[in-house]
């Protein structure tokens, strides 16, 4: 009879024929799908021109030879591993579900997305469930609105590394990574080295060498360094973040260049909290721009500099002061730096590591400003009159203590 159910279990990714048969004893019906069934797998490879591989992609040895490919065959929820491998791309990788692209290892330095076109974008996220992660994207080039994509449906870059990047041209073009919505999250990314070469002589502030932050969207827990925008004098533009109604938390921004600013632009509304800038720098002078940030200065929150107190929830001090080693590219908090303990631990993004995996609260539930949280380190040594005594015997120990 019409609405009899049969449950049937898949226990293998693939497509699968269904067959049924109806008898009422005397007479029989036949009905036959083939591949009607497709069970994706949880995870899909990709392997760089592989010459084997198959649908469903379900192992390294099926492995996808394009990303693109795997993508497309994924489904909300399903993984993309890439192998570890360099990997050409030579049209923006979309992602418009609820799928993450993620490299094999997590290590960011194991897989590299380079792009092999001007103008263009290496992956465009447009789905707020959608994720990359572990991944390292370099050669980004022309007028490309970045090298990471977040476009306005959402979607989130974590642990990832941006750098080598060369934007020029339009009026919303040229980021690291861009991401333009309430559901878009930058988070534990490492930026760097990316500039902007021509400008689109413009006063809007959209274009900025590192991190582009539109309608609501956040950045966390990233460093920002060595970005710069060097060229367009009628442009108004930053090095290391623009903001525009957004958010930052804990970012370490560094040796940024801009127009307008070096460091953090906050336009219009949103706020920049716990963040450190230093060694920025503004090719305008002048009443209004600074090397530091542009904006209101009431919406940077707990946050520190190297040239200016931005205002009077804000530290200041030399950069050799805040970082372990700011000449070497250390930028965890030097022992006594104000940027120790002096973070606002009630921000609405607060996750469990920094940006090098250490836990981000101190003991005492503490937070620093900046990507990176201190830890408590010291060499413990021993001394004694010697190390050989005649038993019985009684034995006098020093405890050597240094770096507290």
């Amino acid at each position: 009879a019409s609405g009899e159910t049969v449950v049937c279990n898949l226990q293998t990714a693939g497509n699968h024929s269904v067959g049924l048969k109806v008898s009422d004893g005397a007479h029989i019906a036949e009905l036959f799908r083939p591949d009607f069934i497709t069970a994706r797998p949880n995870i899909l490879y990709v392997k760089k021109g592989n010459a084997n591989a198959a649908f469903p992609y379900d192992t390294e040895e099926k492995a996808a030879a394009e990303i693109q490919t795997a993508v497309d065959a994924a489904i909300d929820g399903c993984t993309v591993c890439l192998l570890t491998d360099t990997y050409t791309v030579t049209a923006p990788v979309t992602v418009d579900k609820g799928v993450t692209l993620c490299g094999q290892t997590g290590d960011p330095d194991d897989v590299v997305l380079t792009c092999g076109t001007k103008a263009q974008s290496a992956v465009k996220l447009n789905h707020r469930l959608a994720r990359i992660e572990g991944v390292t994207v370099t050669g980004a080039t022309g007028a490309c609105a970045g090298a990471i994509y977040l476009n306005n449906l959402g979607g989130t870059a974590s642990n990832c590394i941006v750098r080598g990047c060369v934007f020029s041209g339009g009026l919303n073009d040229g980021a690291a990574i861009y991401a333009t919505s309430a559901d878009s999250l930058v988070t534990h990314c490492v930026v760097s080295n990316n500039s902007i070469s021509t400008g689109c002589s413009n006063s809007m502030g959209r274009k900025c060498a590192g991190i582009v932050l539109w309608s609501g969207a956040k950045a966390s827990n990233c460093l920002v360094a060595s970005c710069k925008y060097t060229d367009s004098p009628n442009d108004y533009s930053p090095g290391g973040i623009y903001a525009k109604d957004s958010y930052v938390y804990n970012c370490t921004v560094v040796d940024c260049v801009g127009t307008a600013c070096g460091g953090i632009w906050s336009d219009t509304s949103g706020g920049i909290y716990n963040s450190v800038i230093a060694g920025c720098n503004a090719n305008k002078k002048g009443s209004g721009y600074h090397s530091i940030y542009s904006g209101t200065s009431a919406r940077f929150h707990n946050c520190a500099a190297d040239t200016e107190v931005i205002n009077a929830t804000c530290k200041k001090d030399e950069a050799n002061n805040l970082f372990k080693g700011y000449a070497s590219g250390n930028y965890a908090p030097k022992v006594g730096s104000v940027l120790i303990g002096n973070g606002d631990p009630s921000v609405s993004i607060l996750p469990e590591k920094d940006l090098a995996g250490n836990a981000r609260l101190s003991d005492e539930g503490a937070i620093d400003i900046g990507a990176y949280q201190s830890k408590v380190e010291f060499d413990v040594g021993l001394k004694s009159a010697g190390t050989e005594f005649l038993a019985p015997c009684r034995v006098k120990f020093e405890a050597e203590v240094a770096g507290v």
